[in-house]
């Protein structure tokens, strides 16, 4: 014996470690999202906004600028449920500040949308890994036990 490893073998816990970092940190990090946009949307507090830009921000995203409840002007990166050109720049929106940090914004009602996709990636890369497992498993078997010749 060699000593060498087994570079299948250090593909495959290199994968695994990949899928597992990948998928439970998907799932963290949607559902921190979520918790923080649920929270904003409760907690937060309602003012007017303006479009101020619809392009260039992000594909579902457009920058919003509003008045405060303490008349300090702030501007926001406003994460939209449609693509950002669908909004008019200078078109009014109803958003939702967060009182202790005012440049952070969302729409009044959100924490549905994108986390969820978040979090479904990570689930599924935790599904696939499962998935591999159990054809590596039946393929080991497989492989392992004995077969019958014809005749015997």
């Amino acid at each position: 014996m060699t000593g060498r490893r087994n570079p299948n073998r250090t593909r495959a816990i290199f994968g695994t470690v990949l899928l597992l970092v990948i998928g439970f940190a998907s799932i963290g990090v949607g559902l921190s999202d979520l918790a923080h946009a649920r929270q904003i949307s409760k907690n937060g507090i309602r003012v007017f906004s303006v479009v101020l830009e619809n392009n260039g921000v992000g594909r579902n995203a457009v920058l919003v600028g509003y008045t405060t409840i303490t008349g300090q002007h702030e501007e926001g990166v406003l994460d939209t449920p449609d693509e950002g050109l669908d909004y008019v720049i200078g078109s009014e929106i109803t958003v939702v500040y967060d009182p202790s940090s005012p440049s952070v914004v969302t729409l009044p009602g959100a924490g549905d949308g994108d986390s969820w996709f978040t979090i479904g990636a990570g689930a599924a890369c935790l599904v696939l890994l499962a998935a591999v497992y159990l054809w590596i498993a039946v393929r080991s078997r497989q492989r392992s036990s004995p077969r019958s010749v014809l005749g015997e």
